[in-house]
């Protein structure tokens, strides 16, 4: 077993729909013999999206280290929920950019004084 740390938020390109992710900086235990995308795909289910595409991401999450250079840092997935829209006063489909940054976590050694 590994430990991840995984941050998730959630992107609308329309600005239509807007949803938050209860996943800030919450570590997980996980298989390292299982598929990522599916472990992940299960953990944002629990967040009430619904990851599509089998669990494939899109793309990758990148930054910038201190050099310029390029690290990935994650996964961007489509999701899909349901949302209640007030104007239309019944529940729609709604699709949304998942940004998944992970994160290794590791023991940290304890020097006994």
């Amino acid at each position: 077993m590994q430990k991840i740390l995984l941050n998730v938020s959630y992107s609308d390109n329309s600005g239509k729909f807007w949803q938050d992710s209860y996943i800030k900086n919450k570590v997980f235990s996980i298989d390292e013999k299982l598929n990522i995308h599916n472990v992940i795909a299960d953990i944002i289910r629990q967040d009430g999206m619904e990851i599509t595409y089998k669990n494939k991401p899109m793309t990758n999450v990148f930054i910038d280290d201190k050099d310029g250079n390029q690290k990935a840092i994650g996964y961007i997935y489509r999701g899909k929920t349901e949302i209640f829209n007030d104007e239309k006063g019944k529940n729609e489909i709604a699709l949304f950019d998942v940004w998944v940054e992970i994160s290794k976590v590791e023991n940290y050694k304890i020097e006994i004084i």
